[in-house]
Parts: structure tokens; sequence; C-alpha cells
């Protein structure tokens, strides 16, 4: 047997599969886009990708504006990638049992960012035009890897037609079974931030820094861009603004709460001064990623 069969197994897969949770997502289906299979550069794994629909109605369950669902999906996505670990079925995610599967480890690399409008960390699995909600359902793109020998046998094609549906299965329960209200809380950040990102010039500012901004980043093999780069670990100033620059205080329209922080006022020169390593750099890293939707902390314990 070679490598036909794996295709054969995939090509029925995307034909039949319906699961008590999810089906494949038909029209989402793009050939070498978000549909393939094909095996590895090194020859030890299959690579695959394929859409999935989730029978879940977020837009009713929560009421909120739509234009803040990327917020729910970004959590929903974070929460799977939390228990691939720990869920077997979910394996194929991240390579498991394949020799330097740590290269497919991008598919459940953290992500803090809900949305971003520029062609940043396009590797990492996240809420964006392809993994989204509507009424129809939450809809995902999932890839990972499987084994595959050099000369795969019937047995090899056996054990991935089992994996490709429990995967499926298994990512489709995760995201029934998370409760609404850790995913309001997310939606809701996604949307303040867009309102706030679009009134700033009515409120004659460019920019604003939030007071509690953890600014400087960690970065890693899969985030080394600080647009995509986590907070950073261990000791992390959050800032603040100096009274002496007279904070702007915002009122969060989707959420209802408050925020101060420093507002960067239109034809205003902004100077920023200090020796090296005192967090200059840091600092502007932080107003240019203003134009990213930032997740608010989520936790195992608020999903599941």
């Amino acid at each position: 047997m070679d490598d036909a069969g794996a295709d054969t197994v995939f090509r029925t897969f995307l034909l039949s599969f319906k699961g008590d949770s999810c089906a494949v997502d038909t029209p989402g289906i793009l050939p070498g886009i978000t549909t393939y299979i094909v095996r590895s550069f090194d020859g030890a794994a299959l690579q695959f990708s394929f859409p999935l629909i989730v029978r879940r109605d977020l837009p009713e369950e929560t009421g909120l504006d739509p234009a803040g669902s990327d917020g729910a999906v970004s959590a929903l996505i974070e929460c799977i990638k939390d228990q691939a670990p720990k869920i077997p079925a979910l394996g194929p995610l991240y390579g498991n049992g394949i020799t330097g599967s740590m290269r497919y480890h991008d598919t459940i690399e953290p992500y803090t960012i809900v949305h971003s409008d520029n062609a940043i960390g396009s590797n990492l699995w996240k809420a964006d035009s392809r993994n989204f909600c509507d009424r129809a359902g939450v809809h995902l793109v999932i890839r990972g890897a499987l084994p595959w020998p050099a000369v795969p046998a019937d047995h090899d094609c056996l054990r991935i037609s089992g994996q490709l549906p429990d995967l499926a299965e298994a990512v489709g329960a995760l995201v029934q079974k998370t409760p609404l209200f850790p995913l309001r809380t997310p939606w809701l950040a996604s949307l303040d931030q867009k309102l706030i990102r679009n009134d700033l010039a009515e409120r004659g500012l460019v920019s604003f820094v939030g007071d509690g901004s953890h600014l400087a980043r960690t970065f890693t093999q899969n985030r080394p861009f600080f647009r995509v780069a986590g907070p950073k670990e261990g000791v992390s100033v959050p800032f603040c603004c100096p009274v002496e620059l007279d904070p702007v205080k915002l009122e969060l329209p989707a959420s209802n709460r408050t925020v101060t922080g420093l507002g960067i006022r239109q034809r205003e020169v902004f100077a920023i001064a200090g020796s090296n390593a005192q967090g200059k750099t840091t600092f502007l890293e932080g107003i240019l990623a203003g134009m990213d939707d930032h997740a608010p902390p989520m936790t195992a314990g608020n999903w599941l």
C-alpha cells in the first residue's frame, strides 16, 4: 500500500463524517488551503487540514453584538489548545507520537491576540476569517499531523480512519460543553476594544494605553514578533499613567466599565526619553500593539 490509501481515507472522511456535535464544514473546503493531507517533508508524518463546523449558536446564546464574536472563538481555540495534551483524541493537533513532533506545536501555541488586521502569526491557530462563529455554528480549521510509516500497511489506514473522526468529535465536544459565561468576557473585551479604537478620533486622541497593561513581551519559537508574543513571564511591571500626564478616563461601551490610562492627543508632540534598557522601545511597541484586540487572561478553570 502507498500514500493513496491515506488520500482515500481522507476523502471518505470529508464526504461522510457527521458526528454528534459537529460535521465537516463543506462550504469551507478549499483544496490545498484549508483542506489537504500530505506526507511531511521528512517522510515521518501525514500533515492534514480540514474545516469543521460545531453545532452551537453563540450569537443566539449571548445576544451580543456579533462584532465581538471573535473574542469568544479565540477563547474556545485556547481552551482546545490547553486540553490537547490531556485528551488523547486531540493528540494529532500537535503531532503526538511523531519523532520530532515539536515542529507541529505551533498549532497549540498559546495566542494572546483576539484579532489583528495584519497578516502576522499566520502559522498560528487563532480567530480569523476562517475560524469564526455565526448562527450556523462555530467554524474551525483543524490542522495537525499523524504518524505515518515509510511503507504504510492496511492497519495504518485503518488507524487514521479512526483518528480523524475522533479528533473532530473531541474538538466538537469541548466547544459544546464550554460554559457561556467565560465566553462572554472575551466577547465583550473584543467589542470594547473595537469600539474604543473607532472612537479615539472623536475624543481627540491618536492612541490610548490603559493602566494595568503588561507591555513587556515573552518571545517564543512560534511567536517571535512582539505583536503576537505573550505577556512577559515572571516580573512584569504593569503600566500606570503618571498623574503629571493627565490620565484619560474612558467608558467601555460594551461591558459598561471604565478604564484609565495615557491618552496621546492629536497634534501633540510626545517624547519618550531614558537610558538604555529602561523600556522606551517596549513602550512604543505597546502603543503599536493597540492596533490589535487583546484577549483577557483566561484559565482552564474558567472554561470547563
